[in-house]
């Protein structure tokens, strides 16, 4: 597994597609999960981003799945291998912002990362 395939892995580990930004289906159904592809060489800190995205009226489905990507990061992160080491993703700051939207249906949170290569 390669740095891409293994952030790839990362963001569908949470039971929802998982789309870098620059492959999102034009139709792409919410709840997705979409992710900056910011790669960095070995020994580089990368900041980036991803964005949680459900549809609805209310923000309880959201906040259940927000609980469930927070435990990973308020434990410290994680750190998957990939071929060539490691990567080790972390909260950046501020860690997440919720995010209004034209259309007041679209519930959407943006999670700030930072991704040390090692």
């Amino acid at each position: 597994m390669d740095k891409i395939q293994a952030i790839q892995s990362f963001w569908s580990s949470f039971g929802l597609p998982a789309y870098d930004n620059s492959t999102v289906p034009d139709d792409a159904e919410m709840p997705y999960i979409t992710y900056e592809l910011n790669i960095g060489d070995y020994g580089e800190d990368v900041a980036t981003t991803a964005s949680v995205w459900y549809y609805g009226k209310s923000w309880k489905p959201i906040e259940e799945k927000m609980k469930e990507i927070d435990e990973v990061f308020n434990n410290g992160g994680i750190n998957i291998n990939y071929d060539d080491g490691n990567i080790w993703l972390k909260k950046g700051t501020p860690y997440r912002m919720r995010i209004a939207d034209e259309n007041d249906m679209v519930r959407r949170y943006v999670i700030n990362v930072m991704i040390e290569y090692h």
